[in-house]
């Protein structure tokens, strides 16, 4: 279960940091 939970975690954090990246290629250009 807290494994399952852990990996749900980087899934998430993974998805915010992509997104961060994209606003920063946004300002940028």
């Amino acid at each position: 279960m807290r494994q399952h939970q852990f990996k749900l975690w980087i899934v998430k954090l993974r998805e915010i940091l992509r997104e961060i990246k994209n606003s920063h290629y946004f300002l940028d250009s």
